[in-house]
């Protein structure tokens, strides 16, 4: 017995809906891409807005952070190098 679960079923219906239109009068489903009539008008707004986010990431928030992880790893390397290469026999 196959057992599917809710999210999978809920996946399965959004990308039925990309890619399937049923037509109840003929009882037919006519399948092809809409993917683009759906939601390129809000792509391009869409993707810009995820851009600005990792730019500002980028810029504002990661160079603190990899400046603290550089400064760790120079700290530890002794350590890191001899974990990684294991116990001396």
């Amino acid at each position: 017995m196959l057992v599917v679960s809710h999210r999978s079923k809920v996946r399965c219906a959004t990308l039925r809906v990309g890619y399937s239109k049923p037509d109840r009068e003929k009882l037919i489903e006519n399948f092809s891409n809409r993917w683009a009539d759906m939601y390129s008008k809000t792509h391009e707004y869409k993707m810009t807005t995820v851009i600005m986010v990792f730019e500002h990431e980028y810029n504002t928030d990661w160079p603190e952070r990899f400046s603290a992880l550089e400064a760790w790893l120079t700290e530890h390397d002794a350590a890191l190098e001899a974990a990684r290469s294991g116990p001396k026999a």
